[in-house]
């Protein structure tokens, strides 16, 4: 077996460590799709998508981090768009470079927003 110990998983019903690549589906391009909903699989994302399933099961809670594009937002509105929506109210929210920690306090404490020019702030 070659790669890091975040490549694999363990295989419960056959007892051995397996690659998250061997569960990955093929990816089959639709033309004319609209950008937006094209969303090709990757180890990665079904990795970050099976491990954020199983914490959820386990009532536990996620964070989600890693490089710009490899599909964070993708996964998670995916599956917030599985969740029995009796059961939780979502809320989604975007950061950039330029989104001030204080923006984020805020806006979990309900205060009034003002977003001006490249600059989030809060008034």
């Amino acid at each position: 077996m070659e790669g890091e110990i975040y490549d694999f998983y363990i295989d419960m019903r056959n007892r051995r460590f397996r690659n998250w690549a061997e569960l990955v589906p093929q990816y089959v391009y639709v033309p004319l799709q609209k950008q937006d909903l094209i969303s090709v699989p990757t180890p990665d994302s079904f990795k970050f998508a099976y491990l954020l399933s199983s914490l959820s099961n386990a009532l536990q809670q996620a964070i989600i981090v890693g490089e710009s594009g490899v599909g964070k937002t993708k996964i998670v509105k995916s599956f917030m768009d599985n969740v029995d929506q009796n059961l939780v109210a979502t809320y989604y929210m975007n950061f950039s470079s330029q989104t001030q920690p204080q923006v984020f306090l805020d806006l979990l404490t309900n205060k009034e927003r003002v977003f001006t020019g490249s600059r989030n702030t809060i008034e």
